[in-house]
């Protein structure tokens, strides 16, 4: 902080007295002033005075010394891909829960896991998961499974059965 004379403009709260004696002070500083606030009160003892504002200093220090910038205009939230969303999904334990738990996924699942994992070999459950849903949807890539092909709708049948499999353990 520099050692320029510093206004805050605060309305005094509360005042009250410690057991010591100690005279304490709260005052309501505004959201604009917290930068120079947090400057000056930056580290408990810093020396400060208090004094009150006579009309025509809070008044002319009320006044912004530069017109604030007109807000910039929210960025446009794009849509989240669906093989993003797919990636997001397969990475979920729950989801290999719900195919290790599908009689219908049983043959596909000891066929990947064997081919993943070799003699008994360890392998991630979501290495595991991911592969399945490629082959459930004809691809060789996660970023293929795109809305409006038959990856995608093949996708969507896979993500309503397990939205259905998580209402039914939530139950």
């Amino acid at each position: 902080m520099s050692d320029r004379a510093l206004i805050i403009p605060a309305a005094y709260t509360k005042l009250s007295t410690l057991a010591d004696g100690t005279l304490r002070i709260v005052l309501d500083i505004e959201p604009r002033h917290m930068a120079d606030a947090f400057a000056l009160f930056a580290k408990p003892g810093a020396p400060v005075a208090i004094a009150r504002l006579t009309d025509e200093a809070a008044v002319a220090a009320d006044q912004p010394a530069e017109p604030a910038p007109a807000p910039s205009p929210a960025p446009e939230r794009r849509q989240t891909p669906l093989a993003s969303k797919v990636a997001m999904t397969v990475d979920r334990i729950e989801f290999f829960d719900f195919l290790f738990e599908q009689e219908a996924y049983r043959d596909l699942r000891e066929h990947v896991t064997e081919e993943l994992a070799p003699h008994g070999g360890t392998v991630a459950a979501q290495s595991i998961s991911e592969e399945m849903v490629k082959r459930l949807c004809g691809v060789s890539r996660k970023r293929d499974i795109v809305a409006g092909s038959l990856a995608g709708e093949r996708w969507k049948d896979i993500w309503f059965q397990f939205q259905h499999w998580q209402s039914g353990r939530a139950a």
